[in-house]
């Protein structure tokens, strides 16, 4: 059988489908990967929305050779295990570091980087109506309610949505981007956070934010960073404000202090809020180097210690 391309959606001939996520290396020592693959209740690159529920917890996930090959005879390079919430699928998996191909495949992972996309397979998929989606999603082309992961692969392009890595040596604490609906009024962080219940949980304080503490409690306000979300009186997440997606990138930038989070994390923060911004048909501020926000920093302290020593000059003649 001739392997399809990788950017072909249907893989060999027992109907298999792939979906594509990012990865990045949590501990490289023992080949270990753990990374956000699928983000329910959103519409994908590909049309779909995935439900809830849909994937099955603790199952066990083949790490296939590259583009899937291993559908066509190529050893598996790993395995692993998917853990799941109400928002998200997460692979924890590990490479064969006793193997050739287990070995070749994490130094490609681990050496191409940020540039490094992964795909998901998908089989004996269950659908159910999209008119039963919520407004916001309808304009999905699938809904997806039962679905059978065998494997996941390195590949060089591929479609999900909300996609991150975690693990506690290469946490990601920046919150992936997500789309929602978008207002351009009036903001006010404090009055929208305090409408959040105490007791509302990690799932809603996600949708609020864009920032994680990743030694924090994932069930408390103080634990994140970045409100952009406009929040009703009785406490749901709804639209996100673009006023408050500028003044977050602003923040990055260095208004207002700063942003007080790891420069590793900048990145990811301007990515979840600017999808937002463009949303309401504008376009984003570009985030600034740290060494920029510095230099311009410094030429301000420095202005204004000539204009003080002006000053004093003045006063005192």
């Amino acid at each position: 059988m001739t392997a399809p391309r990788t950017d072909q959606l249907v893989l060999g001939a027992d109907n298999l489908e792939r979906k594509s996520l990012q990865l990045k290396i949590t501990d490289a020592d023992k080949g270990e990967v753990q990374a956000v693959f699928c983000t329910f209740n959103v519409i994908d690159h590909d049309g779909d929305v995935i439900l809830p529920g849909a994937i099955k917890n603790g199952a066990p996930v083949r790490i296939s050779a590259w583009g899937h090959t291993s559908h066509w005879g190529t050893l598996p390079v790993g395995r692993g295990v998917i853990k799941t919430d109400n928002e998200r699928a997460i692979l924890d998996g590990q490479f064969f570091l006793s193997t050739d191909g287990g070995r070749e495949h994490f130094e490609t992972v681990k050496q191409m980087g940020d540039l490094q996309e992964w795909s998901w397979a998908l089989r004996d998929v269950a659908t159910g109506r999209v008119d039963d989606l919520p407004e916001e999603l309808r304009a999905a082309s699938r809904v997806i309610t039962s679905v059978d992961v065998p494997e996941v692969s390195p590949v060089l392009q591929g479609a999900s949505i909300g996609t991150e890595t975690l693990g506690v040596k290469a946490l990601k604490r920046a919150l992936p981007p997500h789309r929602t609906a978008v207002v351009d009024e009036s903001w006010s962080a404090g009055t929208n956070v305090a409408r959040i219940p105490n007791d509302a949980g990690a799932a809603t304080l996600r949708k609020m934010h864009a920032w994680i503490d990743p030694e924090g409690d994932a069930d408390v306000k103080s634990s994140y960073k970045f409100p952009h979300h406009m929040v009703t009186a009785d406490g749901k997440v709804g639209a996100a404000n673009v006023r408050a997606c500028i003044a977050v990138i602003g923040v990055l930038n260095g208004a207002r202090g700063g942003a007080n989070i790891p420069d590793a994390d900048r990145k990811g923060v301007w990515n979840h809020v600017a999808p937002h911004i463009r949303a309401a048909d504008m376009e984003p501020a570009e985030l600034r180097s740290l060494e920029a926000i510095a230099k311009e920093a410094d030429g301000a302290l420095r202005e204004l210690a000539r204009f003080e020593r002006t000053r004093a000059r003045l006063l005192f003649r």
